[in-house]
């Protein structure tokens, strides 16, 4: 059985920001909910998260899903891991890790864990050319590990060593707490360091190593909004990498974002200035052009998207979407259809083979196959105190510039003239005209137009 402690009760300063640090977002999941999701797959059974500012926000996020633990004044990291007392009697190992540190790969978890199987504490170091803020390994002169110094408490030797202390660590849990007592703020900041956890169990007789990890950014920190930014960048570059390692083309993808969370099948083409958030899916043969936002939709086989925002959607196999088209909250769209430029579908059911080509809206509409509608329509569905629904079965044709007002029922085959307001239900096969009846007065153009 395997422990964590996620240390996450500090407001992070330099972050600049009312939320909690830790539930900042990279590549749009919280800080923390990388760190979580990665000590599990590496193994980890049971993971005490240690809150203090806005830790309510951490606990309305995740739950039940861990265990919580309270750090009332921040006192240090030492301090942090002292409010988990529910792990005090635990026999497992125990990994204790910052919770702003969201690019710990699993295998490097993995890693950590078997590498203390034959020791009592194993550490992460690596090589930094500017070690900014991290605290400084102290080596003896055979090498050998002898402490870990805070910068603000280094001396004009230490301030110069590039090897830092990554601050993810694997105890053995019940040596851990036999020094966790012995721990002292006797420091410039007078708190309770979980890096002098190092020397004291040095002191105490305890086998202590370090596992060296390669990738510097790895380890990082997000604590300021630069590191966010590097963070983001580093997620998106790795994301980016496994798609395109996966069989999806990817146009100049370091402008591409794609959530860690979106599903991409092989033979998806995906252009620049594309946005692919949430639980979205996008199967074979699906395009993607610049201008798109696609968030918690399901893009279907040979879908092409043009410069457009689509939303809690589904777009059925072989339709074009665009351009500047808005699809939102739970549009069902058929096969082979035509959406647009300027459209806008809200909550509406759109048939198989069906048309819509450009400066409508239809909102709360069930619209059924081969139907057509024309330029400038709108389904008018509110109001001003509830939302109705407009129907329209297979085969119809609305024409140019009409107001259907709903609720209302366009029956199989019918049509709907050009510029026609209608307010009432129209039959099968039948022709709707809704619309003031033309007068022309003779000579008034041109005298209009003198006046």
């Amino acid at each position: 059985m395997i422990n964590a402690v996620i240390l996450a009760a500090g407001q992070g300063t330099r972050m600049k920001t009312k939320q909690a640090k830790c539930m900042q977002e990279i590549m749009g999941k919280p800080i923390l909910r990388y760190i979580v999701d990665n000590l599990k797959n590496a193994g980890v059974d049971r993971i005490i998260i240690v809150i203090g500012y806005k830790g309510e926000d951490i606990k309305e996020y995740f739950k039940d899903e861990v265990e919580y633990a309270y750090q009332k004044q921040q006192k240090g990291t030492g301090h942090a891991v002292l409010q988990a007392t529910m792990l005090k009697d635990s026999k497992a190992n125990t990994i204790v890790i910052n919770g702003d540190v969201p690019l710990v790969k699993v295998e490097t978890f993995t890693n950590l864990i078997k590498a203390k199987e034959d020791t009592d504490l194993v550490l992460l170091s690596t090589l930094m050319e500017d070690p900014e803020k991290y605290g400084r390994i102290v080596r003896n002169s055979n090498n050998e590990f002898k402490k870990i110094v805070e910068t603000s408490d280094c001396d004009a030797d230490e301030i110069l060593i590039k090897e830092i202390n990554g601050a993810i660590y694997c105890f053995d849990n019940l040596k851990l707490w036999q020094c966790l007592p012995l721990l002292k703020n006797t420091n410039k900041q007078g708190e309770y360091y979980l890096t002098d956890m190092v020397e004291l169990f040095i002191e105490q007789g305890y086998c202590v190593k370090a596992e060296i990890v390669e990738d510097s950014k790895e380890i990082m920190g997000v604590d300021h909004r630069l590191g966010q930014e590097t963070a983001n960048r580093k997620m998106q570059e790795e994301i980016n990498r496994l798609h395109m390692e996966n069989g999806v083309c990817l146009l100049n993808s370091e402008q591409i974002y794609i959530d860690d969370s979106v599903l991409i099948e092989a033979d998806v083409t995906i252009y620049p200035n594309v946005f692919l958030k949430g639980e979205t899916v996008i199967k074979s043969g699906a395009i993607i052009e610049s201008g798109s936002v696609i968030i918690d939709s399901e893009i279907n086989n040979n879908v092409r998207v043009e410069n457009s925002k689509i939303n809690s959607c589904v777009i059925g196999e072989g339709t074009n979407v665009g351009p500047y088209a808005h699809l939102r909250n739970d549009c069902v769209i058929g096969k082979e259809c035509r959406i647009g430029n300027f459209v806008e579908m809200k909550k509406t059911v759109f048939g198989d083979f069906s048309k819509c080509a450009h400066l409508t809206y239809l909102g709360d509409c069930i619209v059924g196959k081969d139907v057509n509608i024309g330029c400038g329509v709108i389904a008018v569905n509110y109001d001003g105190k509830n939302k109705h629904q407009t129907i329209i079965e297979d085969g119809a044709f609305i024409g140019s510039n009409c107001n259907l007002l709903a609720p209302i029922k366009i029956g199989k085959d019918a049509v709907v003239a050009a510029g026609s307001t209608v307010s009432e239900d129209v039959p099968a096969e039948a022709m709707a005209i809704a619309r003031a009846v033309q007068s022309n007065k003779t000579g008034l153009g041109r005298k209009f137009k003198n006046k």
